[in-house]
């Protein structure tokens, strides 16, 4: 069990400067990558090799054909079956590159499930693994001439493919049609606000300040929660907060007051409540018992890196 997980800054690691896509693609080989997190997604390929990812404490078995896909701040770490590299393709993003049109809304809706409805990794074989791995070729070759004619047009377009495709083979048909169909401007400023939070619930948040920060009413924050996600604005951040504490409790070995401030809570006897009230147990029972696997009602919302070539990835 680590101690504390490592946050990779990728931002630095990338050099990243104004102007750039905030898109990088890699492919490399890895033993093990310890626990960390970071505010990028991180979308991965397995071309070779087996072993075990865990991504906020659950276990998932990865081999060839396995794709995974980590939003931002969700804890993850991997390891190999028997010693050997595991080789793969993976590409980390800004979750700001997501649904730039109005019709995005969808499907990006059941990518943020990722982790709780949405199963962080699938295992796929032909011919879906072959159709997602020609998809991870093209990016890979495309990343690697970034002053192309339309370059950044084609890494989103791909990507996007690359993305739909993970959904669909994971959420499969049964998922309800998203209200976000046909959206307004407004609408679409209210996504915007989803995915701020998914990158930043750990600081402290308003309702106030989020109005102010996207040029919004508060009224209108308050019934865009009710209206498209069927919760409070209070309870989408406390699932947020809740699903990165419970990943902290089973994976690390941070004390549990350090839990609650890293989390956002200033208050420790609000955090225990909370997480009492979500997940039925203490935070000590919780790391006692090993965990469990957070389900949609339980956090009340669908919410919730090392090679030669990149490290920490």
């Amino acid at each position: 069990m680590s101690i504390y997980p490592i946050y990779q800054d990728v931002i630095a690691e990338m050099n990243f400067k104004a102007g750039d896509l905030p898109f990088f693609m890699f492919r490399y080989s890895i033993k093990r990558t310890p626990l960390h997190y970071h505010d990028f997604i991180e979308f991965t390929y397995i071309l070779e090799g087996d072993g075990t990812q865990t991504v906020n404490g659950t276990p998932y078995s990865i081999q060839p054909g396995t794709v995974s896909l980590i939003l931002p701040q969700h804890l993850h770490e991997a390891e190999s079956g028997d010693g050997s590299y595991i080789r793969k393709y993976g590409c980390l993003f800004d979750i700001h590159m997501l649904g730039e049109s109005s019709g995005d809304s969808d499907w990006i809706e059941r990518l943020l499930a990722s982790g709780s409805r949405l199963p962080s990794c699938l295992n796929l074989a032909s011919p879906q693994a072959d159709r997602m791995l020609r998809i991870f070729e093209e990016l890979y070759e495309e990343s690697c001439v970034p002053d192309g004619i339309g370059h950044h047009s084609l890494v989103r377009a791909k990507l996007t493919e690359a993305l739909l495709l993970f959904v669909r083979l994971g959420a499969g048909d049964d998922w309800p049609r998203s209200p976000f169909i046909g959206e307004s401007a407004a609408k679409a400023s209210f996504r915007s606000i989803i995915g701020y939070m998914h990158v930043h619930f750990q600081q402290p948040m308003t309702l106030q300040e989020l109005a102010m920060q996207f040029g919004v009413s508060v009224a209108y924050i308050t019934r865009s929660f009710r209206l498209y996600k069927g919760v409070s604005f209070l309870d989408y951040l406390h699932g947020l907060r809740m699903n990165r504490a419970a990943g902290l409790l089973v994976t690390s070995a941070i004390p549990i007051t350090d839990i609650a401030l890293e989390v956002g809570f200033e208050s420790f006897r609000t955090f225990s409540r909370v997480f009492r009230e979500t997940f039925g147990r203490t935070p000590s029972e919780f790391r006692a018992a090993g965990g469990v696997q957070p389900t949609l009602e339980a956090v009340r919302s669908s919410a919730g890196s090392e090679s030669t070539e990149i490290a920490g990835t």
